[in-house]
């Protein structure tokens, strides 16, 4: 299994800096809002500033701890977290990054949209930018999702200046036509709606928004240790073990709960398909993180071992190696997809087909997949998709796949070719009193061609659908066109695939690749279509992509065991 590469952030934070957004001036009368629940309302207001005060602590070099995480229950179904004073290194990398995008603009144009944003979307309940000055450096919200009632919401934003949120909430409240009431739990004070429609509480440095009472209860006894929290939960600890320490924001769903409440309405979802995989999971965490080579997303799949079929767990445990097929890739590709254990991944979803239709066995014997000496028995393992420039066309491609038994897999592709539609159709004459045209279909007509001791099989230039084929070693290759069969004969002759280009491999470093990976050259891509437009047109191209200019690649990758699945999404900003 390969592991998560680090995030490579300071753990020490950069004193000074201190002040938060600014504290709220002198209040004007606030206007009168509609009949909606004052509450629920708020819960709104919570969550904008929370995301829009993000931005403005991103050029502030304090850094934040993980407080809220402590206040959340433990049996939330759904739990999302924002850092909005991340650390030291967060925000270099993101004023770094920003910079390169012309739309963001510079620190006091960023400052400027997020007050006016605030302005505009608080304006019918009297409040302004000014009114969330006590937004600290953190928010999080936690979702109880209750079968067959409403979900149960709790929103929790960190206070730098608990007299101002209390005078925010208290303004909020004002400006409602639904009535109040107080109540006391754990020796807090929560103010709740008359209708029963929220409530909020402010204890601990800590605003807490609910959508009923029971909601900011279970966060004031969580925070008091009455109840177990959220960093207790095992499924929690288990898919947030191996994740990121420096980020910009975390989430967690607790899908073996989930499963447990809801696994009838997963069984009719995922009818078909089998449920034993999701029914496996013990819950999914990911983080957003700000590196030095760009945005990073990772992601967690924790696993209940004991929940997995034998062929899950060998599938999902097989020993990770090099794909040898992205020597056949060509090095300027635009993209590319490579895959690792497709022939136990693709046997296990077999297995659960055939075990719920037997019909559907019988369908992929017929069609020469499964059974003895079915396509499926020869595969390596290992595919490679492909795009990339080709000599007539603005864009080329293939699929390769490798194979145990080229000679058997060459006879499986030309049955299996022979009985799809590739001929196209035509139109002809119907007889008759009527007249009148009809569409016909047009049988495929192939011929072939030798290329350095490889047969490369084709369809001739009349038919629609431009396609050809060969078997270039060990592996089948089905390309666009006999030419991108050809540079990959080449490739696998000679040498030179994408694996030795220096660009491709200091991408893929920065993710797990043992089960498989993705890799888009958004710089060759961008510039490719850029080759192809008429000089005149070249200026508009540049600045319609000038916000996707700065970005150099987009790479993918996963590994993982039977215990955890990892996943890497990352957006290169050099």
């Amino acid at each position: 299994m390969s592991d998560l590469p680090p995030s490579g952030e300071p753990s020490d934070t950069v004193p000074g800096f201190a002040e938060g957004l600014p504290t709220a001036p002198a209040e004007s009368p606030p206007r009168r809002v509609s009949s909606k629940a004052i509450l629920v309302a708020a819960i709104v207001v919570v969550v904008g500033v929370a995301a829009a005060s993000a931005v403005a602590a991103f050029f502030l070099l304090r850094g934040s701890g993980e407080e809220l995480l402590g206040k959340v229950p433990g049996d939330a179904d759904v739990v999302v977290v924002a850092y909005l004073d991340p650390s030291a290194g967060q925000k270099v990398n993101l004023l770094r990054m920003a910079e390169k995008f012309p739309d963001l603009g510079g620190q006091q144009d960023l400052q400027q949209q997020v007050n006016d944003w605030l302005d505009q979307a608080f304006e019918g309940a009297g409040l302004t930018h000014d009114d969330f000055g006590w937004v600290g450096v953190e928010a999080a919200v936690a979702v109880d999702v209750r079968r067959d009632e409403d979900p149960s919401v709790a929103v929790l934003v960190d206070s730098d200046d608990d007299e101002a949120a209390q005078a925010a909430l208290q303004k909020l409240a004002e400006g409602s036509d639904v009535g109040t009431h107080t109540e006391q739990v754990d020796g807090v004070e929560i103010t709740v709606s008359d209708d029963s429609s929220g409530a909020y509480a402010l204890f601990d440095g800590t605003v807490v928004v609910g959508s009923d009472q029971l909601a900011v209860e279970n966060v004031i006894k969580t925070g008091k240790g009455d109840v177990a929290g959220i960093r207790e939960n095992q499924a929690f600890k288990d898919a947030t073990a191996s994740l990121p320490e420096g980020r910009l924001g975390l989430a967690f769903v607790n899908v073996q709960q989930l499963s447990g409440s809801f696994s009838d309405v997963l069984d009719a979802a995922f009818a078909g398909a089998g449920t034993s995989d999701v029914d496996a999971i013990e819950g999914v965490a990911m983080t957003l993180s700000a590196e030095s080579d760009g945005m990073a997303m990772d992601m967690v799949t924790a696993y209940d071992q004991t929940r997995l079929t034998p062929e899950q767990a060998a599938a999902m445990s097989a020993p990770d190696r090099a794909n040898p097929l992205l020597g056949m890739v060509p090095a300027d590709a635009y993209g590319t997809y490579a895959l690792e254990h497709l022939d136990t991944t693709l046997q296990s979803a077999v297995d659960q087909l055939t075990e719920q239709d037997a019909e559907v066995a019988q369908q992929l014997d017929d069609l020469g997949l499964t059974g003895d000496g079915g396509l499926l028995s020869q595969l390596s393992g290992d595919l490679a998709f492909e795009v990339a420039p080709a000599a007539d066309v603005p864009l080329g491609g293939a699929v390769i796949i490798g194979t145990n038994d080229p000679t058997a897999t060459a006879a499986t592709l030309t049955d299996l070719l022979d009985q799809l539609p590739l001929g196209g159709s035509k139109l002809v004459p119907m007889h008759g009193p009527g007249g009148g045209m009809r569409v016909v279909d047009v049988p495929a007509t192939w011929a072939t061609q030798e290329y350095r001791d490889v047969t490369i099989t084709y369809l001739k230039s009349s038919s629609e659908f431009p396609f050809a084929w060969a078997i270039v070693g060990d592996a089948a290759v089905l390309g666009s066109s006999p030419a991108d069969v050809q540079g990959i004969v080449d490739l696998s002759l000679d040498g030179g695939g994408i694996d030795q280009d220096p660009g491709f491999t200091s991408a893929v470093s920065s993710v797990p690749s043992g089960d498989g990976m993705l890799f888009v050259d958004v710089q060759g891509a961008l510039e490719g279509v850029r080759a192809q437009l008429d000089p005149s047109e070249q200026a508009d191209f540049d600045e319609q992509m000038k916000n996707v200019a700065p970005i150099s690649t987009v790479v993918m990758g996963a590994a993982g065991d039977a215990s955890a699945q990892h996943m890497r999404l990352l957006v290169g900003i050099p």
